[in-house]
């Protein structure tokens, strides 16, 4: 989810949190095998302090993606009209005039900035609106998400996969699908696809819609 247009960094932080995991099950006199791949990437790794730097930073990337996708999705599930991305990163936009990520930054408030975000974590975008998701329509506990309940994230994530490899909004040009095919981080094979099947209206999505004027996004 994380650096999906980085390797280096991918791997990077990859490497540096299982080494960080195994040093803290480290008992007294204790050692730990690393492969010489992982080793060869923690040699070649930022700084702790700068990676975790560049980690939040795409997670905030990540969120902002997520949330326009999961938008879309939500505004086609229960039949609003037209949903696209212009409407989608206007919701993410007027969301973050009055929110802050987990550690009380300010959201990316920017169209542009919340449209580049789109693009670069489109590949992984069905992973963090998963993530996204379970904040309003609950599927998972937060602290199982990435463990014990890992195969139903995977799961949501699937359903996210398919809708966006498919949905093509209705005024697109060219009409594309609004995820790539054949760019997309696929799931491992046999996860089950899982869709919303609640209907709680999301009333605060179509809230945040009210002042959209399309007139604002000839781009």
């Amino acid at each position: 989810m994380h650096f999906p247009t980085n390797e280096h960094l991918r791997q990077s932080w990859y490497s540096v949190q299982v080494a960080d995991g195994a040093l803290k099950e480290l008992g007294p006199g204790e050692t730990v095998q690393l492969s010489g791949e992982m080793l060869a990437d923690l040699i070649d790794a930022p700084s702790f302090e700068e990676l975790r730097r560049q980690t939040a930073n795409s997670i905030k990337k990540g969120v902002v993606a997520g949330e326009i996708l999961a938008s879309i999705y939500l505004m086609d599930r229960f039949e609003m009209p037209e949903p696209s991305i212009r409407k989608a990163v206007h919701i993410a936009q007027r969301f973050a005039a009055n929110t802050e990520y987990g550690d009380s930054t300010p959201m990316l408030r920017s169209r542009r900035k919340a449209r580049d975000a789109f693009r670069e974590f489109k590949t992984v975008a069905h992973l963090w609106a998963a993530f996204r998701l379970n904040r309003v329509y609950r599927f998972a506990e937060d602290r199982a998400l990435f463990s014990e309940q890992l195969p139903l994230f995977l799961e949501v994530s699937a359903g996210l996969l398919e809708f966006g490899k498919c949905f093509i909004p209705y005024r697109a040009r060219p009409a594309e699908p609004i995820l790539p095919p054949d760019a997309m981080w696929e799931l491992p094979a046999g996860t089950v696809i899982r869709n919303l099947k609640s209907e709680s209206f999301p009333t605060r999505l179509r809230s945040l819609l009210e002042d959209y004027d399309p007139s604002e996004y000839q781009y």
